[in-house]
C-alpha cells in the first residue's frame, strides 16, 4: 500500500514532467487523480503539510477542568468563536488558520431577514464544514493530508468534524485508511495514529459515518 507522502512525491514528479512538456496519463499508479491533481503544486502540499504537522503537535492537549469544553484557550482566535463550546469544528477552525487554508467556514452564526439567528449556519456546528464544503466546492469523496473529515450529513447535530494527517492507498489508488488528529474526543486533542479504515471509522454522539471530506485549499 502507499502513503499520502509516496504519492505526494508522485505527485510532484508528474508535475515537473508535465512542465517539461511530458505527456501525463490520466491516472496515477500510486495515488487517483483527485489526488495528484490537488498535490502537484508545491504550495498547495505544503499547507496541507502545516496543517498536519500543526494538528499532530497538539496531541493530548487538555479542556481545562476535565468535561468543562473550556478548550486550550489558544484555539479561541477571536470573538465570534465560542468557549466553552462543543469544540472538534473550533480545533478544525485553529489548525487551518495556523496551517494557511486559503479559504474557512465563518465562525460566527448570520442572521436571516427577520434577524433570526440561524445557529447551524457555522463552523462550531460539525456538519456545517459540508454544507459549506459544498457550496465552495471543496466536498470531496477521497481524502488528502490536511482535509477536514466530516462525521454525519448536515443538518445533523449529532455529527463531529476532525483533520486527516495521513491517508493509506490500496494498489489500484483508491484511499482506504486514515490517521486523524480529533478535538473534542476524551475532553482533549486525540490523536488516532494508528491506521483505521475509512468505512468504519464513526465520530460525534451519534457515532456517524464518514460522509466525505473537505479541502483546506
Amino acid at each position: 500500500m502507499f502513503t499520502v507522502k509516496r504519492a505526494a512525491t508522485a505527485a510532484l514528479a508528474l508535475a515537473a514532467l508535465i512542465g517539461l512538456g511530458a505527456l501525463v496519463p490520466n491516472s496515477s499508479p500510486t495515488a487517483d487523480p483527485v489526488l495528484v491533481s490537488a498535490e502537484a503544486d508545491p504550495v498547495t502540499w505544503k499547507i496541507r503539510e502545516r496543517i498536519a504537522k500543526i494538528a499532530i503537535e497538539e496531541r493530548n492537549k487538555p479542556e481545562d477542568p476535565p468535561g468543562s469544553n473550556n478548550y486550550p484557550k489558544h484555539y479561541q482566535l477571536n470573538n465570534n468563536i465560542v468557549r466553552p463550546a462543543e469544540w472538534c469544528g473550533v480545533f478544525v477552525n485553529w489548525a487551518w488558520s495556523q496551517g494557511g487554508a486559503s479559504k474557512i467556514p465563518q465562525m460566527k452564526a448570520p442572521k436571516d431577514k427577520k434577524g433570526k439567528v440561524k445557529h447551524k449556519e457555522q463552523g462550531h456546528y460539525a456538519t456545517y464544514w459540508q454544507k459549506w464544503a459544498k457550496d465552495t466546492k471543496r466536498w470531496k469523496s477521497t481524502p488528502s493530508l490536511g482535509d477536514a473529515v466530516v462525521f454525519g450529513n448536515y443538518p445533523d447535530g449529532k455529527g463531529h468534524v476532525a483533520l486527516v494527517v495521513d491517508v493509506k492507498f490500496d494498489k489500484k489508488g483508491k484511499a482506504t485508511h486514515v490517521k486523524t488528529v480529533e478535538g473534542n474526543v476524551g475532553q482533549k486533542v486525540t490523536y488516532f495514529d494508528k491506521w483505521r479504515k475509512i468505512s468504519d471509522i464513526r465520530g460525534g454522539e451519534g457515532k456517524r459515518k464518514v460522509s466525505g471530506f473537505v479541502s483546506p485549499v
